[in-house]
């Protein structure tokens, strides 16, 4: 941007192309960036004249050496001066002038093999780390020259820029130089700048941060740009970290993409530890998820299962798209039990948190350069979130708005339920003893919470039973005889003999072992310095729970990677946060308090799935063929959506 600044006639260039490229479109489109030439020059050149690092990192002799016939010692410490290399007037005309033109026409990259433009260095130990900069180089600049015209300040002439530089390894992050002597737990070399983000990049982050534990321990430290992470991956370290210093871990992080759709983060999840987060907690676990009034909602699960019953049903025989009926099950449950019916923008609402769901997943480079306040306006996560966040919030806020006025009016409409969540809520509004008053905007926050849990979460457990039990047809048998056995006679499964089906329950067990709906907990921050296993954990650390890795710790798991039910079938092993070897929804002070409203939502559907059909994989397809890879977000879901071809199981002529 300097350069160009300093160069308007380049400034035009690169501003003429990038609109033409993307004009009448609206935006940059980040899959369209290739088409961008000039764009392309620009950063090459300069990358020429200004590398990021002017003098590589430097090497060292493993030997004794000849280079151009003069010896180089063992030990001897080598310096490339790719900034010298980049400005040499042998290799290159008017070297001091910024000219992108000269790559226009030229094959000349910075990927290692032309040895006069080195600006991430060659061989074999050169930058790992193009492929994850280079997107945060484009579209930023593409962006900044599409939406804005630019200018220097009055009285400021272009050609009296000031382009003089320092020479800094500038890596702004919560543990700095003088930190130096604190011992950090064990990890990856990091690199200038992004520190350990390359690493994160090409593949499912649980899956690669289980990778990097199993090499550098199961306490490591991780530099993911500005932030100073450690990853746990260890029921033995997560006790330490979840209940024996639990308070000092008690934090969540202030994150961009969380501080939008929570309000601010009023929400459960992610409210800062204090007097807030214990009263909102309390509301949750006392008034609105308690055994009594998850019970008080058996009717409206009864009947959405039921409808899916019939649904599928009327599709006996023909393929059906298992993944969507499910999640619209469990949508359509959650919303009874939030607003008493089903919101009439039910399509709306459901498309809305699915995206917003998706585009908090992740890693946002936003949030991990917090001090970079750019990155919120180029990245677009902000404006994206706060689009979806508008459209969800007028939504919540026209239900709580019927909800209020009904209540005013004493009027309960047919078939609503007479205290669903946001009654409770608008309830609880009117008390004069709240420490903090309840507003519109905190209610809001609590119900996206709970529709985000039940509704994902949930979805994403049976998907992930049906297929394993699908992929395993031993075990999907025997969880059917058992429900068939249990419920013989009756012709339909009744949630309150579910607590009978054991093997079911221990079906379940196995799927949150494998497959936990959160593969990496939702992150937390110390809230001072604290020693875990020898090491130093400064103040402001992130934690990353791994508990995908801890799930198939094969110290803890006989044949960790089998789906085997049976494990545990005889032994006290629980998702309740006690054994730390088991915790898909979490232990200790922030433990997930939806487990008694989400597992009747996982249980009925299952037993009436495995009740009233047997199910086939499409034509030509065997069961040790079906594709288990999954995708990486808030939750884990499959890749690909559950498609089977159901049949209606005769219970009369059962034995």
């Amino acid at each position: 941007m300097s350069e160009m600044l300093k160069n308007p006639r380049v400034l035009r260039k690169a501003q003429d192309e990038v609109r033409q490229a993307f004009h009448g479109k609206g935006d940059v489109d980040e899959a369209s960036i290739h088409e961008l030439k000039y764009l392309a020059s620009v950063i090459k050149e300069t990358l020429r004249l200004h590398p990021s690092l002017p003098l590589l990192l430097p090497r060292e002799s493993r030997e004794n050496c000849e280079i151009m016939g003069y010896q180089v010692p063992a030990k001897t410490k080598v310096i490339i001066n790719a900034w010298a290399i980049g400005r040499d007037p042998k290799y290159w005309n008017e070297p001091e002038t910024f000219y992108p033109e000269r790559f226009l026409n030229t094959s000349t990259d910075f990927k290692g093999k032309n040895f006069e433009y080195i600006p991430f260095g060659a061989g074999r130990r050169m930058c790992p780390g193009i492929l994850f900069a280079l997107p945060n180089i484009e579209l930023p600049l593409a962006k900044l020259l599409y939406h804005f015209d630019w200018k220097l300040p009055s009285g400021m002439r272009h050609e009296n820029l000031d382009m003089t530089e320092t020479f800094v390894v500038k890596v702004v992050k919560r543990v700095t130089a003088s930190d130096r002597n604190i011992k950090l737990p064990p990890g990856p070399w990091k690199l200038p700048f992004i520190g350990n983000l390359h690493q994160l990049v090409g593949s499912l982050p649980h899956r690669i941060l289980r990778d990097l534990a199993n090499q550098h321990g199961p306490l490591m430290h991780l530099q993911l740009g500005e932030i100073s992470t450690i990853v746990v991956s260890s029921p033995a370290i997560a006790k330490d970290v979840l209940i024996t210093h639990g308070i000092v871990f008690a934090q969540r992080p202030q994150l961009l993409s969380m501080s939008i759709i929570t309000y601010d983060f009023r929400d459960i999840g992610m409210a800062p530890y204090g007097n807030y987060w214990r009263q909102v907690r309390k509301i949750c676990t006392v008034e609105l998820l308690t055994a009594k009034q998850v019970q008080s909602f058996h009717s409206i699960r009864q009947e959405e299962v039921s409808a899916l019953v019939k649904s599928i049903s009327s599709n006996e025989g023909s393929q059906i798209n298992l993944s969507d009926k499910i999640f619209s099950l469990t949508y359509g449950i959650t919303s009874r039990a939030a607003f008493g019916n089903k919101c009439k923008d039910q399509e709306t609402f459901s498309s809305t948190l699915r995206e917003e769901v998706k585009l908090i997943s992740g890693f946002s480079i936003a949030d991990m350069y917090p001090s970079f306040r750019v990155l919120q306006l180029i990245s677009g996560m902000r404006q994206k979130l706060g689009t979806l966040h508008q459209k969800s919030d007028t939504i919540l806020q026209g239900i709580i708005d019927e909800h209020r006025e009904r209540m005013e009016r004493g009027k309960i409409s047919e078939g609503e339920a007479k205290e669903d969540l946001v009654t409770v809520l608008l309830r609880i509004q009117l008390l004069d003893d709240l420490e903090f008053p309840l507003t519109d905007n905190n209610i809001k926050a609590v119900i996206w919470d709970i529709f985000s849990g039940g509704s994902e979460t949930s979805s994403t457990i049976v998907d992930w039973a049906m297929s394993e039990m699908l992929k395993n047809p031993r075990v999907l048998r025997k969880a059917q005889d058992e429900v068939r056995q249990v419920f013989h006679g009756k012709g339909d499964v009744d949630e309150a003999s579910i607590h009978e089906l054991k093997y079911l329950a221990s079906v379940i067990k196995e799927t949150l072992r494998l497959h936990p709906s959160l593969p990496l907990l939702l992150p937390r921050e110390s809230r001072e310095n604290c020693e875990i296993m020898g090491y130093q954990v400064p103040v402001k650390t992130n934690v990353i729970i791994n508990a995908w890795a801890i799930g198939r710790d094969p110290k803890y798991w006989n044949e960790p990677e089998t789906f085997y039910p049976e494990r545990f079938l005889k032994t006290s092993t629980d998702f309740k946060g006690t054994d730390l070897e088991y915790i898909p929804f979490g232990a200790g002070r922030r433990m997930c308090p939806g487990i008694m409203f989400a597992l009747p939502n996982i249980e009925l559907p299952l037993a009436k799935l495995l009740y009233h059909f047997d199910w086939n994989l499409p034509s030509g397809m065997r069961h040790e063929n079906l594709d288990m890879t999954e995708t990486f977000g808030v939750t884990s879901r499959r890749k690909d959506d559950l498609i089977l071809i159901p049949t209606t199981h005769s219970h009369s002529s059962a034995a």
